[in-house]
């Protein structure tokens, strides 16, 4: 499977439509659907990183366990205000950051997708997305370095991910790692090289 492994903001949905466009109907973004363990059955919608999360606490194979997709476009669960609506809290979970391990033993040649973009534009763009940062100071606190939430705590959270992700395929070269620069211009190509969809493919999303 090809895992984006960068932060949410940071390109996901233009991952996610580039794929589409280039005909890959199996991919996931934010959301798996999931068999419902209700007394109704069928398939429902559930948060990625939350299913992963219970997963991995339940020592199942993550990847298999919340739909086996072959594009996984964005895997960490968010806290946002519908989630709070739906479970009553706030839960924040990055399987890309938590669950590395458990990811790479179940598919140790996963081709992994990092985004990145300036962190001051990431930042910028954390503050347009709705009560983000709040939600982030609030239940993510200990992993962006404290409740504060101040742009330093987000940059050294923000860059210092890039760096983990980078430092696990070093430890796992089994792993190939597309690193996408958000916003250079070069996108589509270094895509196209690296999974033969043409370039045109590329556009952004979400600012």
């Amino acid at each position: 499977p090809v895992i984006v492994v960068g932060l949410a903001k940071s390109g996901t949905s233009s991952v996610e439509k580039f794929f589409r466009c280039g005909g890959v109907s199996s991919i996931s973004h934010y959301y798996c659907d999931v068999t419902s363990t209700s007394n109704s059955g069928g398939i429902k919608q559930h948060y990625c990183g939350l299913c992963m999360k219970a997963a991995v606490e339940a020592g199942c194979a993550p990847l298999a366990s919340c739909g086996g997709y072959d594009v996984w476009a964005q895997i960490e669960a968010l806290p946002n205000k519908k989630m709070v609506q739906v479970m009553g809290k706030a839960i924040c979970y990055f399987p890309q950051r938590e669950a590395l391990e458990a990811i790479h033993a179940e598919s140790p040649n996963a081709t992994f997708v990092l985004p990145i973009r300036p962190t001051d534009d990431w930042i910028s763009s954390v503050d347009r997305w709705g009560n983000l940062r709040s939600f982030l100071r609030e239940a993510c606190g200990d992993l962006i370095g404290g409740r504060r939430g101040s742009n330093a705590d987000l940059r050294r959270f923000y860059e210092g991910h890039s760096e983990l992700v980078r430092n696990f395929v070093k430890r796992h070269p089994s792993h190939a790692l597309v690193q996408l620069d958000v916003g250079n211009g070069n996108e589509g190509s270094v895509l196209e090289e690296a999974f033969g969809i043409d370039s045109h493919c590329w556009g952004r999303a979400n600012e």
